[in-house]
């Protein structure tokens, strides 16, 4: 998907708006004009869908693999709440 923060929105699959919500939060990290460019692949033995966090942890990993490109760690529970918001927003889950 393209992660220009302009365009940006969330779309089919599904599961991807748990990742695009989380690369949207971390934008704000970048300097102004860029954006970000990855490839990643996700691997997990945690079943989706299973009650077990898996949107959680699949924003979690995204979060710090953001934090590791960006070089700027998220302090305290900002990270959290960076994942709480990127799931409200593009995957529309009170959580």
């Amino acid at each position: 998907f393209d992660a220009n923060p302009a365009v940006l929105s969330p779309g089919e699959p599904f599961w991807a708006n748990y990742v695009k919500g989380v690369v949207k939060q971390y934008t704000q990290d970048l300097p102004e004009g860029h954006k970000f460019a990855f490839k990643a692949v996700f691997a997990s033995n945690v079943p989706l869908g299973a009650g077990l966090s898996s949107s959680a942890a699949i924003e979690v990993a995204m979060a710090t693999l953001l934090e590791e490109i960006t070089r700027k760690p998220t302090e305290g529970p900002a990270k959290a709440l960076r994942c709480q918001a990127a799931e409200h927003e593009y995957a529309a889950m009170p959580c």
